[in-house]
């Protein structure tokens, strides 16, 4: 793992506290009491270098700015932006330059104490962060633009803002959508989560943290569902998903980290399962195995909650499948007949679980510290109509196999 990943896993481990709480930036009771400060270049003394003085970045769709300016080596600009009622909004910087070395920036969420939030850190020539604002009030969050060890280059800002929902299916938000090109088939930014009761957290990097919009509906759903049934459930960790063109995860740095053909098109996402130890954001399954598989029984898992939060997804009927280790599959399975048993799943997701919904055995190595879940593919996407033509979507390497546990090697 290179050092900006490793700076950007210990950011997330030390944040976790932080995102699961209360909402980190200022509630706007009354806008007309705090309005939006203007926006500025920030080349003169005393503006835009502090929270305090932080200027404003409109959340208006399609925003943007040209050439903004870190003036000085070490310099940092501080920003206020803020989230429309029912709104999703992302941020993102485009660097003058390729984005490494002396042009590196980055892009930080903070809080009111000025520490970090969530990040987007690494050597590329853009960095971009999202929100989803639930409320019926206004919301404002606040981000510092710095360079990193010293780094500094011109930026443009740019602003995208849209609807989203609490739904567990896009189409009922959108019942007009009918065409591969519409809104609930857009990749999408998955916005970090705002609340405890949301139970997860978008916990890799956000180049590769997106979905179309109607699998981080599903996705969200599910989660609060197990918070809901279980309200000191733990967070579950969301992994890699898809570029933001919806390329496979490790394109844009020449490395892919899935095969050629998976977590594409916003259609995949490989999520954590939940942990008996104390900490569902990564980890392992079963305290043995070969980097492969479980070699023992998964006995760090958290079995019910699991269970439900799969079954929840597989009420869906654009499920493709869901992939798991071998010993994961045996618990959860005995598991859907007791939840079945109990009325908290229905048949057809028991159905699921049990038959073809579920995937397990050699094709699917690397499962052992985190669900992957596939969608249905569409026509339209890179000619793919078929599903028995696409490759499991399990990681391509043991050696991703730490930064998916959540353990900084």
């Amino acid at each position: 793992m290179n050092d900006r990943l490793v700076r950007l896993f210990g950011l997330l481990t030390a944040m976790t506290l932080i995102a699961c709480t209360a909402p980190r930036g200022v509630e706007e009771d009354d806008e007309e009491d705090n309005p939006l400060p203007a926006f500025v270049d920030d080349c003169f003394d005393g503006i835009n270098e502090t929270l305090e003085t932080a200027a404003g970045i409109p959340s208006e769709n399609r925003w943007e700015a040209e050439d903004v300016r870190l003036c000085d080596d070490g310099d940092i600009d501080y920003y206020r932006i803020d989230i429309p009622p029912q709104r999703w909004v992302s941020l993102r910087i485009e660097v003058d330059g390729d984005g490494a070395g002396s042009d590196d920036l980055d892009l930080i969420e903070v809080d009111a104490n000025d520490e970090p939030v969530w990040a987007s850190e690494t050597a590329q020539p853009y960095e971009r962060l999202a929100w989803y604002n639930p409320t019926s009030e206004p919301w404002s969050r606040f981000v510092r633009i710095e360079g990193y060890n010293g780094a500094g280059s011109d930026y443009d800002i740019l602003v995208r803002n849209a609807a989203w929902h609490e739904d567990r299916d896009c189409d009922d938000s959108y019942p007009d959508d009918t065409g591969d090109d519409g809104p609930c088939n857009r990749i999408m930014q998955f916005p970090q989560s705002n609340f405890d009761e949301d139970g997860h957290l978008v916990y890799h990097q956000p180049h590769y943290s997106n979905l179309r919009r109607e699998v981080a509906y599903l996705v969200r759903w599910a989660a609060s569902e197990v918070k809901r049934e279980w309200p000191d459930a733990d967070t579950l960790g969301l992994f890699d998903m898809s570029e933001d063109d919806g390329d496979t995860p490790g394109r844009m740095v020449g490395q892919l980290r899935h095969p050629e053909g998976t977590h594409a098109n916003g259609n995949d996402i490989d999520v954590s399962f939940y942990y008996n130890n104390g900490s569902s954001l990564a980890g392992y399954a079963c305290s043995s195995h070969d980097q492969y598989f479980c070699t023992g029984p998964a006995d760090l898992l958290d079995v019910p909650k699991t269970t439900l939060f799969l079954a929840r997804l597989m009420e869906s009927p654009n499920l493709r499948v869901i992939g798991v280790d071998p010993e994961v599959a045996m618990l959860v399975q005995d598991e859907a007949d007791d939840l079945l048993d109990e009325g908290k799943i229905t048949a057809a997701s028991h159905s699921e679980l049990t038959g073809y919904g579920l995937a397990y055995g050699d094709g699917w190595p690397f499962h052992h510290h985190h669900l992957h879940f596939s969608w249905t593919w569409e026509n339209g996407y890179e000619g793919r109509s078929d599903e028995t033509t696409h490759p499991d979507g399990c990681l391509i390497s043991p050696e991703l196999n730490a930064e998916y546990a959540g353990v900084t090697p």
